[in-house]
């Protein structure tokens, strides 16, 4: 049996029989940063707020120079 599918034997039997090191325990705070790290930038958190009620993907293209579609065109019936 190669070294891979002795490896993958006590992967697969590690929770009967410990694997070394058998007290290991994870550091979770000593983990990858969460965001993109841009060194030098500040970070600053999203708002804690909701999206306002009046929020919708139509009002944000018409915002960007968009035309507002019709009801019909909205939900598909003039395709």
């Amino acid at each position: 049996m190669g070294y891979a599918q002795e490896y993958a034997t006590a992967i697969m039997h590690r929770g009967r029989v410990p694997m070394d090191p058998a007290d290991f325990v994870p550091d979770w705070a000593d983990g990858p940063r969460k965001a993109k790290f841009y060194p030098g930038a500040d970070s600053l958190p999203l708002p804690a707020s909701g999206y306002p009620a009046a929020a919708c993907l139509d009002r944000g293209l018409a915002a960007l120079g968009g035309v507002l579609p019709t009801p019909g065109e909205r939900d598909g019936a003039d395709s």
